[in-house]
């Protein structure tokens, strides 16, 4: 879950550690916010723009062509931003804020790896955000039936990410009325949603009496009035807080506080946020003169039904006693790769780029119409020595080949020497570093064949002399098998895409 009013520190954290490299867009909620992040991300070294409609159009499309051709790393962006864009090889979607819609968040979520490489799509949720759109949505919409409709769809927002147990996919693709067996998404662990990840974590619970009895308590608390509750105040009660302002309305003293003392105060929020989607219990919000969000919790419109039908079951995910508590993440970072070959795949690429970007300025194009991005990443990752080779690559056609490979191949043959050069110098440390190990190994035996003797002459000193023994093998063996790693760390040049189009905190497909 975000923390805070504000996860842009987070976001970033998360750019600069996993996305180093990596094209993305952030999704905000307004346009001042989406200015905010993009020049926190420049204080922070990434190289970020925001769009959105506050832009004129040449800005928007200056914008929006620098994202695509790679000049800069990141948009942020209101979900004006996207719609039309074929850009396929986006590593990251991360909604900094709760999105409106399944539908929205299905189609935002779906910009990233449409190039088929696993792509990362995370949602910061906090139930905050609820106040904040609806708040935009009630200023904007004062029609009750278009209101209730953006509402009712806002809801199903929330309950998507409240849910703790079923799939992200299965739950996105059900609401469109497709069939999607979980199991495809447990399978492969590398692109599995948080729910599916962290399945064993949390149980279903009945919560049915603590919900009969926190409706019981909200309408005697706003009958007497006593205060004005809020959500925040309920949980308190509940989990039995010793707060001053509890205590000077006279509410430690209700049935219902400490009722919930063993709980979580997570698992108490989303107890409260099912039964208000559930309309057990109403959300008044009010705005004040100075523009803030006062929400005051009433008795809903079905809490009669919770209260007297026998069949109405609260069901809610707590997480298992057993379990730390813990943030759902994506995929772990790539192990470290050889460094010296990352870097010159990286001045590859860049050289790479100001060619394309200069055929397409001389052009007049756009610097994808003259070689896919895809097909780019993959050249500076393979470096291809020999114009069959590079026609393997994605892609790459024998048309665009002829108009503009050729001077593309000279950068990466001139890269692929270097890479040769540089794999052969490794391969030669790795052999003298083997020398270095058996030159140890036979002093070793030897060592040790001389304390054996020694052991036999004088018997008071044996144990101490085998212990000697033991060591010195052991070190024999462990400098083995530190070399070992470190010869496949060396010779391995492996670049590994990350995470699937998961959910996370919450992904989509």
């Amino acid at each position: 879950a975000k923390k805070g009013k504000n996860c842009s520190d987070e976001v970033i954290a998360l750019i600069k550690t996993k996305y180093k490299k990596e094209s993305g867009i952030v999704y905000c909620l307004s346009r001042k916010e989406c200015d905010t992040f993009a020049a926190q991300m420049k204080e922070n070294g990434i190289k970020a723009l925001s769009y959105h409609a506050g832009h004129a159009d040449n800005k928007r499309s200056e914008i929006q062509g620098r994202w695509i051709s790679e000049e800069i790393q990141v948009v942020c962006a209101t979900i004006a931003f996207g719609m039309g864009i074929d850009k396929p090889n986006v590593r990251f979607v991360i909604h900094a804020v709760l999105p409106k819609s399944i539908e929205g968040y299905y189609q935002e979520s779906g910009r990233a790896g449409r190039d088929g490489a696993n792509a990362d799509c995370i949602l910061f949720y906090n139930y905050a955000d609820v106040y904040r759109i609806r708040k935009m949505v009630e200023q904007d919409n004062p029609n009750p039936n278009v209101l209730r409709t953006h509402m009712d769809n806002l809801f199903k927002m929330v309950s998507f990410c409240e849910n703790k147990t079923d799939c992200r996919r299965q739950l996105q693709l059900n609401y469109f009325g497709e069939i999607y067996d979980r199991q495809q998404c447990v399978a492969n662990k590398a692109t599995s949603c948080d729910n599916c990840r962290c399945k064993d974590d949390f149980n279903m619970f009945d919560a049915t009496e603590d919900a009969k009895q926190i409706t019981k308590a909200v309408r005697d608390i706003v009958q007497s009035r006593s205060c004005n509750l809020t959500m925040v105040m309920l949980t308190d009660i509940f989990k039995g807080c010793d707060l001053k302002k509890l205590r000077e309305a006279g509410l430690t003293k209700h049935p219902l506080y400490g009722r919930g003392r063993s709980w979580n105060r997570g698992d108490i929020e989303r107890l409260l946020h099912y039964m208000v989607l559930k309309e057990y219990l109403q959300e008044n919000m009010h705005i004040t003169v100075n523009d803030f969000v006062c929400v005051y919790v009433k008795i809903g419109q079905n809490a009669a039904e919770l209260m007297t039908k026998k069949d109405t079951k609260v069901i809610i995910p707590m997480r298992s006693s057993n379990t730390t508590t813990a943030v759902a993440t994506v995929t772990a970072v790539p192990q470290a790769i050889n460094g010296a070959l990352l870097e010159l795949q990286e001045k590859c690429y860049k050289e790479l780029m100001e060619i394309i970007k200069g055929i397409a300025g001389a052009l007049d194009i756009s610097a994808s119409s003259v070689m896919n991005m895809i097909a780019v990443r993959a050249m500076s990752q393979s470096l291809p020595d020999s114009a069959e080779a590079m026609l393997k690559i994605p892609h790459v056609t024998k048309a665009n080949f002829e108009k503009y490979g050729k001077a593309l191949l000279d950068i990466t043959q001139k890269y692929a020497a270097e890479k040769h050069a540089l794999m052969a110098d490794e391969h030669e440390a790795i052999d003298n570093e083997e020398d270095e190990d058996d030159t140890w190994s036979s002093v070793s035996t030897s060592t040790n064949k001389y304390k054996s003797v020694a052991g036999k002459k004088r018997k008071a000193k044996s144990n101490y002399q085998s212990a000697n023994k033991k060591f010195k093998k052991t070190g024999t063996s462990t400098a083995k098998a530190k070399a070992k790693p470190t010869a496949k760390a060396k010779a391995t040049a492996k670049v590994k895409s990350i995470a699937g189009t998961t959910a996370n905190e919450s992904k989509g497909p």
